[in-house]
Protein backbone atom coordinates (compact mmCIF):
# COMPACT_ATOMS: atom_id res chain seq x y z
CA UNK A 1 0.00 0.00 0.00
CA UNK A 2 1.18 3.43 -0.94
CA UNK A 3 -0.39 6.72 0.07
CA UNK A 4 0.32 10.09 -1.45
CA UNK A 5 -1.53 13.54 -0.82
CA UNK A 6 -1.84 16.58 -3.21
CA UNK A 7 -4.14 18.70 -5.42
CA UNK A 8 -7.19 18.31 -2.78
CA UNK A 9 -6.94 14.75 -2.28
CA UNK A 10 -5.82 11.33 -1.00
CA UNK A 11 -4.37 8.72 -3.16
CA UNK A 12 -4.05 5.03 -2.26
CA UNK A 13 -2.28 2.92 -4.41
CA UNK A 14 -2.98 -1.08 -3.97
CA UNK A 15 -2.06 -3.93 -5.62
CA UNK A 16 -4.51 -3.74 -8.49
CA UNK A 17 -5.12 0.08 -8.81
CA UNK A 18 -5.46 3.37 -7.43
CA UNK A 19 -8.49 4.87 -4.60
CA UNK A 20 -9.08 8.76 -4.71
CA UNK A 21 -10.39 10.44 -2.06
CA UNK A 22 -11.66 14.04 -1.60
CA UNK A 23 -10.33 16.18 1.25
CA UNK A 24 -12.75 19.16 0.67
CA UNK A 25 -15.58 18.95 3.11
CA UNK A 26 -13.91 16.06 4.60
CA UNK A 27 -12.70 15.47 8.45
CA UNK A 28 -9.44 13.76 10.07
CA UNK A 29 -8.47 12.37 13.10
CA UNK A 30 -7.03 9.62 14.73
CA UNK A 31 -8.92 6.14 15.13
CA UNK A 32 -8.22 3.17 17.14
CA UNK A 33 -11.17 0.84 16.30
CA UNK A 34 -13.11 -0.82 18.69
CA UNK A 35 -14.73 -3.27 16.32
CA UNK A 36 -14.09 -4.65 12.84
CA UNK A 37 -15.73 -7.07 10.44
CA UNK A 38 -14.51 -7.48 7.02
CA UNK A 39 -18.09 -7.10 4.46
CA UNK A 40 -15.37 -7.53 1.42
CA UNK A 41 -12.51 -7.51 0.68
CA UNK A 42 -9.10 -8.73 1.72
CA UNK A 43 -7.91 -9.47 5.10
CA UNK A 44 -4.58 -10.51 4.86
CA UNK A 45 -1.75 -10.37 7.53
CA UNK A 46 -0.28 -6.84 7.00
CA UNK A 47 -2.60 -6.24 4.28
CA UNK A 48 -6.44 -5.06 4.99
CA UNK A 49 -8.42 -3.55 1.87
CA UNK A 50 -11.91 -3.24 1.02
CA UNK A 51 -15.21 -2.63 2.83
CA UNK A 52 -15.21 -3.45 6.37
CA UNK A 53 -17.79 -1.89 9.30
CA UNK A 54 -15.65 -0.09 11.80
CA UNK A 55 -17.23 0.89 14.71
CA UNK A 56 -20.57 0.75 13.37
CA UNK A 57 -20.20 2.72 10.21
CA UNK A 58 -18.93 0.76 6.82
CA UNK A 59 -15.75 1.98 6.00
CA UNK A 60 -12.94 1.60 3.10
CA UNK A 61 -10.14 0.23 4.72
CA UNK A 62 -6.90 0.28 3.32
CA UNK A 63 -4.39 -0.54 6.19
CA UNK A 64 -1.13 -2.70 7.12
CA UNK A 65 -2.68 -2.89 10.50
CA UNK A 66 -6.18 -2.86 12.29
CA UNK A 67 -4.86 -1.66 15.60
CA UNK A 68 -4.85 2.37 15.18
CA UNK A 69 -4.93 4.70 11.96
CA UNK A 70 -6.56 7.66 10.69
CA UNK A 71 -9.73 7.94 9.71
CA UNK A 72 -11.26 10.20 6.89
CA UNK A 73 -15.01 11.09 7.28
CA UNK A 74 -16.20 12.78 3.87
CA UNK A 75 -18.35 11.37 1.43
CA UNK A 76 -16.93 8.26 2.25
CA UNK A 77 -15.31 7.03 5.28
CA UNK A 78 -11.97 5.95 4.73
CA UNK A 79 -9.40 4.21 7.44
CA UNK A 80 -5.66 4.04 6.34
CA UNK A 81 -2.13 3.26 8.62
CA UNK A 82 0.30 5.75 7.65
CA UNK A 83 4.00 5.26 9.14
CA UNK A 84 3.89 8.71 10.79
CA UNK A 85 0.06 9.51 11.57
CA UNK A 86 0.97 12.88 12.66
CA UNK A 87 2.71 14.21 9.67
CA UNK A 88 -0.20 12.51 7.89
CA UNK A 89 -3.31 14.02 9.36
CA UNK A 90 -1.34 17.48 9.30
CA UNK A 91 -0.90 17.23 5.28
CA UNK A 92 -4.08 16.21 5.15
CA UNK A 93 -5.11 19.16 6.69
CA UNK A 94 -3.00 21.28 4.02
CA UNK A 95 -4.59 19.77 1.74
CA UNK A 96 -8.16 20.04 2.45
CA UNK A 97 -9.15 18.36 5.38
CA UNK A 98 -10.51 19.72 8.68
CA UNK A 99 -9.16 18.75 11.69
Amino acid sequence: LRYEIGQGELLVRTLIGTKRFALAGARVRRCTPGRILKVAGNGLPGYYTGWFRLDGGSAGVYATRLTDGVLLEGARRVFVTPADTDAFIAELERNGAAG
